[in-house]
Formats: structure tokens, sequence, C-alpha cells
């Protein structure tokens, strides 16, 4: 009896404070933490992690989960999600109320940001890879499916074989709100990708810009379509 009354009491504190249930079901969840280096900072208030893993080698960076602004009900859950930061004054952000299963962040070098907005769901085996000071910066509203990449850089040099000059430097990636990619796409350096788009499967976007309400398509993707929205149910 007592056991069970127990068991009520801590129930009912733990759902009237759903960052002390976060932090109780973290810990139980098998997450796996290398940190090293100094001022480097994991904010996260009532976030859901399970089998989650922090390679963090550098200075400064910040990974920062969102709540709801001023409170709320809305929490980010990460499942079998990795981040691996190498280098120094990084940071990465996830907005709330954003789903993320099989997710890898992966930064490379110095001062590089992934910056996702709000209501963000990803599923299976993708990556978002910011390398040599650049961004990925991704809106509200965003729908991923699985095998999906972005790769700001191409971890390798290629240089003019008369100057020696290296002629591929990493460039930034912006998704707009409300954008909607299938999947197995390649996002590549310097791509830009409007508001209420949509990627069309195994698609591959290259360094240029696409407008609002478009459709994409192919490898190297193209304009297919304007005028378009999308939403998540099935009408």
């Amino acid at each position: 009896m007592i056991l069970n009354m127990n068991k009520k009491k801590l129930k009912d504190i733990l759902v009237v404070n759903p960052s002390l249930l976060a932090r109780c079901y973290n810990i139980f969840s098998h997450n796996k933490r290398t940190i090293k280096g100094t001022g480097n900072v994991i904010y996260g208030q009532s976030v859901f992690m399970k089998n989650c893993r922090f390679n963090i080698i550098g200075d400064n960076n910040k990974l920062v989960l969102l709540n709801q602004a001023g409170g709320g009900n809305l929490y980010n859950r990460l499942e079998n999600c990795s981040f691996i930061i190498l280098g120094s004054n990084n940071l990465i952000m996830i907005g709330a109320n954003s789903i993320l299963q099989g997710v890898s962040f992966c930064m490379e070098k110095d001062n590089n940001e992934i910056r996702i907005g709000d209501n963000f769901n990803c599923h299976g085996n993708t990556e978002l890879a910011a390398l040599e000071g650049t961004k990925i910066l991704i809106g509200n509203d965003a729908l991923f499916s699985a095998n999906i990449k972005y790769r700001t850089g191409d971890s390798h040099s290629i240089l003019d074989v008369v100057t020696g000059a290296r002629t591929n430097p990493s460039k930034d990636i912006i998704i707009g709100n409300h954008v909607w990619v299938g999947n197995s796409v390649c996002v590549l350096k310097g791509a830009v990708i409007g508001s209420h788009s949509i990627v069309g499967i195994g698609s591959v976007v290259t360094g240029k810009s696409f407008p609002d309400n478009s459709i994409l398509g192919g490898n190297p993707a193209r304009l297919i379509k304007s005028n378009v929205d999308w939403c998540f149910n099935q009408i």
C-alpha cells in the first residue's frame, strides 16, 4: 500500500514537472557523452532523449534544444541521434516540438551553425554536416523523410593544377519554412530551397536557389512545378 502510494505521488510530481520527467527518462535511456574542452554546453529542458551520442572535442560549443516559448507542452524527442563536433565556437539549435529519429549532426572546424525551426520532423539515417565555418538553416514546420544528406562542403580539397589554389570552398545551405524533403535526397553546398516547397525522392540539389512554392526533382535537381503547396494530411 505504501509502495503504491509512493508511486502515485511520484507520478503526480513528474506529470506537473516535465523537465524533471525528461531528466529521469534520459538517465535510463542509454545516452552517451564524450565532451573534451572548456565552455561546452548542452542545454535542453523537457527534452526526451534515447540512445543518443554526444562526441564534442573543442571549446565553447553549444547544443540548444528549445522548449515552447514561455513554457507549454511542446517537447523535443530525440532517438538514436548523434552529435559530433570537432572544433570550437559551433552552435546546434533545434526548435520546439521536434521529433528526430536516427539523425546525425556533424561539425568540423570552427564557427559552424545548424539552426532548425519549430515542429521539425525527421526520420531515419539522415546526416546534417556543416563544415569550415558554414551554416545549415532550416525553417519551421519542415518534414524530412529518411536517408537524406545535407553537406555544406566536400571534406577534401580540389585544386587548380596551374595555380594550386583551392576551387571548392564550403557554402551555406538554406531551407525555408514548411519544406517537405523526400527519401534519399542529397542537398549540397550553396543550395537554397524556398518555403512551402517539395523535393522529390532521390533528388540531388546542388548550389542553386529555388523559389517558394516549388516542386524540385532530378539529378541535378531542377524546377518541375511552381505555385504549389502541401499539407501533412492526405485530403
